[in-house]
């Protein structure tokens, strides 16, 4: 077996994230496995989404989100700096809100702060959390 998966089950490592950084490719992170209990409830969560979210807009911003839960995995309180900054861009980074179906879907003249007085919190936190918790993050 080749690619990905492979790379990452020969270095003992269930699944693994690839970045690419200055001197190319780096090892970013790596997951684990979830309990089966919790896999399959992440699955019924995902199963409802999909059923609740299938004629109307999903409810979190696919990237914003995670930078949401992501940060607040790492520091409490620090999810809203890190979800608006990805919402909004930047000099280095596009703005997700400014992705057609972002602009779509949530305006794209809505501001991150206004974006996270919603539900969007707790959606990302719903979303993302199982996955955050199986996640290593590696540092070079």
């Amino acid at each position: 077996e080749r690619g990905p998966g492979a790379a990452a089950a020969a270095l003992g490592y269930r699944a693994a994230m690839l970045a690419i950084g200055a001197g190319g490719f780096l090892l970013a992170g790596r997951y684990g496995w979830p309990a089966a209990f919790l896999a399959a409830a992440a699955l019924d969560n995902l199963r409802q989404w999909r059923q609740a979210f299938q004629r109307i807009c999903w409810p979190v911003p696919p990237e914003s989100g995670w930078a949401y839960a992501a940060a607040e995995a790492k520091k409490a309180g620090s999810g809203a700096a890190a979800a608006c900054k990805r919402w909004e861009g930047g000099p280095e980074q596009q703005a997700e809100r400014d992705e057609e179906v972002m602009a779509l879907c949530f305006g794209r003249s809505l501001s991150g702060r206004a974006l996270l007085q919603g539900p969007c919190t707790a959606h990302a936190l719903a979303l993302h959390q199982p996955l955050l918790q199986v996640w290593e993050e590696l540092r070079p």
